[in-house]
């Protein structure tokens, strides 16, 4: 749910394009938690737009324009070249958080990041205690 309107989430259909040249294309069911972005180079970009997200992403950068936590672009799916996927945070912002794609945090296995708390608060299955992050 989202926790400002109490509304759930939800799902949208979108056409996901991968990032290679294979020239894959999908028709997806993506979150609503999940925003898509123009570019300037013509390459959409994804970020996870939760409030809780939203403002963990702006206090980490000093920013208090940043819109979410950006998610690495959509890649073949490793098992099926017909799919797109996209399931970690990108490396280039994001590159010793527990949700990307190699992770090497060696206090990782002993913690939860303000974002990784974040993220499950904002499912609203969880209540983060941050102050213990």
């Amino acid at each position: 749910r989202n926790p400002e309107t109490g509304e759930l989430w939800g799902e949208r259909p979108v056409t996901l394009s991968c990032g290679d040249d294979n020239g894959v294309e999908m028709e997806v069911s993506l979150s609503n938690m999940i925003a898509k972005y123009d570019g300037g180079d013509d390459e959409p970009y994804y970020e996870i737009k939760t409030p809780s997200v939203r403002q963990i992403i702006r206090n980490h950068f000093d920013c208090q324009d940043l819109t979410g936590a950006r998610l690495s672009a959509p890649l073949p799916d490793p098992n099926n070249n017909d799919e797109c996927t996209f399931f970690n945070l990108d490396l280039r912002f994001h590159f010793d958080e527990d949700m990307t794609s190699i992770s090497q945090n060696a206090d990782a296995a002993f913690s939860i990041s303000p974002l990784s708390l974040a993220l499950l608060e904002d499912s609203s299955w969880y209540l983060a205690n941050f102050t213990a992050a």
